[in-house]
């Protein structure tokens, strides 16, 4: 086999190796977004949740920083005011976006003191959170970041589960209370 037939062969094999590359990248990509898509639809209110609070982070966190350094605020009353500010911001955007698609039988001010009264919890954990850690010298965004962090997973519980059941939940409020409290039991007592 001559040398040129060897490059002309070489060359096809890359050409095919390129095209398969192509052509997987191709399924993948399509592989990924129905997975995405699929994922969503199952985990819809989660993904918006986890939206949602991210935005409320950046909220958080950057009228934190504005008033620590250009008001010069204790950090205390900043992640105070930071933490209730970002409260407010997630209610609205938790009621027109997350859980819109469930009816209510509460007008919104009485859902909004019911989210802001459950979330004095988070507000609690978050401060506590974040001055504990900028005690022990952690700069007070990552510490904050740390106390928004350490509250999500109550915050989710409580709003899907409470605040925003819905119209018609299946169970009366105490019980509600008593599953998530029997959940968190069975959680802390599992051993996989």
């Amino acid at each position: 086999m001559s040398s040129l037939q060897k490059q002309f062969i070489i060359s096809d094999q890359k050409e095919t190796f390129m095209k398969h590359i192509r052509t997987c990248s191709v399924m993948l990509k399509k592989y990924r977004a129905a997975n995405f898509t699929q994922y969503f639809r199952k985990n819809s209110l989660l993904v918006k949740f986890t939206i949602v609070g991210t935005l409320g982070t950046f909220v958080n966190l950057a009228l934190m920083a504005l008033l620590v350094e250009c008001f010069s605020t204790s950090h205390i009353y900043a992640s105070f005011t930071a933490t209730e500010v970002s409260i407010i911001h997630n209610f609205l955007l938790n009621n027109s976006w997350t859980f819109s698609s469930r009816s209510h039988t509460h007008s919104r001010l009485k859902r909004f003191c019911h989210f802001n009264l459950l979330s004095i919890g988070t507000l609690l954990v978050n401060v506590f959170v974040s001055t504990y850690l900028t005690q022990r010298n952690l700069p007070y965004l990552p510490a904050q970041a740390c106390g928004i962090i350490a509250a999500f997973g109550i915050n989710y519980l409580v709003n899907n589960h409470l605040i925003f059941a819905g119209s018609n939940p299946s169970k009366p409020l105490l019980q509600r209370l008593k599953a998530m409290i029997s959940l968190k039991n069975s959680c802390r007592n599992w051993n996989p």
